[in-house]
């Protein structure tokens, strides 16, 4: 089935602030715009927002909508859950690293 839209978009939220990470057409009226959260457990990844084409509410598709649209959440979630990983790798490493310096350098110090 094919969900009639005009446009769309793919908001994350971020540190920062929601983030706009996939867009089709131009936003249009804000009143006419349908979104369905990107939750996942008790927290919120973001939303998609769709825009309907004219003289259409998306009422029909918003079964088939809601379906599709949790493999993109599960993916999202995903990507999220990596950049964690990654983050925390990269502190611990660093800090290793620091730590092997401080070693190193403590040991190979004259004696005052």
């Amino acid at each position: 089935m094919l969900v009639p839209y005009a446009s769309g978009q793919v908001m994350l939220n971020d540190e920062d602030g929601p983030i706009v990470v996939a867009r089709r057409g131009s936003s249009g009226n804000q009143e006419s715009r349908v979104e369905f959260s990107m939750d996942v457990g008790s927290r919120r990844l973001g939303h998609i927002a769709l825009w309907p084409l004219e003289g259409d509410k998306l009422s029909k598709s918003q079964p088939v909508i809601e379906e599709l649209h949790r493999p993109v959440i599960l993916a999202y979630d995903n990507i999220a859950l990596l950049r964690n990983i990654a983050s925390r790798a990269v502190e611990e490493e660093s800090t290793r690293l620091a730590r092997d310096l401080h070693d190193d350098f403590g040991a190979k110090r004259p004696p005052h």
